[in-house]
């Protein structure tokens, strides 16, 4: 179906933007309609941003076969992208009926980046609030040096995210002379 053909149509859904596939040589013509018909304001176009064929999409033929999975089905669907700039869109697809006969799609988009940036912050601090929780029923629990110094050098090399974390320090032995003992975590003494 031609986009000249149901624009009118395209015009009535309750959208922000509208997606037409531009990035697709065989559709390229489709545009031409934007030259005789004037978006209502507020409204914007996106012109090729869910083609698998471009290179903005991660996981392209993820998203290809995503796409084809959404024509193979008559109902609503809810799905995310990842762009390779570190964005990500919300994608929203429902049938376009016309005399009760699907026609089409109608492809709607949301910029949901801040909301997952938010969300994994969260993640992050949930992750570091157990770990200090964990670390200070650990500390509470023991007066033994060696084991107390071990969940505080294993506890800082999480947080780090490091892949080794060490702790030396000095101490007397019963006559009174110094040596050298340390803490290892994320590897054996051997690799030292």
């Amino acid at each position: 179906v031609p986009l000249a053909a149901i624009v009118d149509l395209v015009l009535r859904v309750n959208a922000q933007a509208y997606s037409v596939e531009a990035a697709n040589p065989r559709h390229e013509y489709e545009w031409r309609v934007w030259r005789d018909v004037k978006l209502p304001d507020g409204k914007m176009l996106i012109p090729g941003v869910v083609t698998h064929s471009t290179n903005v999409v991660e996981h392209p033929e993820t998203v290809a076969e995503r796409i084809a999975a959404v024509y193979g089905t008559t109902e609503s669907t809810l799905d995310t992208l990842q762009l390779r700039d570190g964005r990500w869109f919300e994608r929203f697809s429902r049938p376009q009926q016309v005399d009760g006969r699907i026609v089409g799609r109608v492809w709607s988009y949301r910029d949901v980046t801040a909301r997952r940036h938010a969300e994994e912050a969260l993640r992050d601090e949930a992750r570091v609030l157990d770990l200090l929780n964990r670390t200070g029923s650990a500390v509470a629990s023991t007066l033994e040096l060696e084991p107390l110094l071990q969940t505080v050098t294993d506890a800082g090399t999480q947080l780090s995210g490091a892949e080794f974390g060490a702790f030396f320090y000095n101490t007397l032995d019963a006559g009174g002379a110094a040596f050298l003992l340390y803490t290892l975590s994320g590897g054996s003494r051997s690799m030292f």
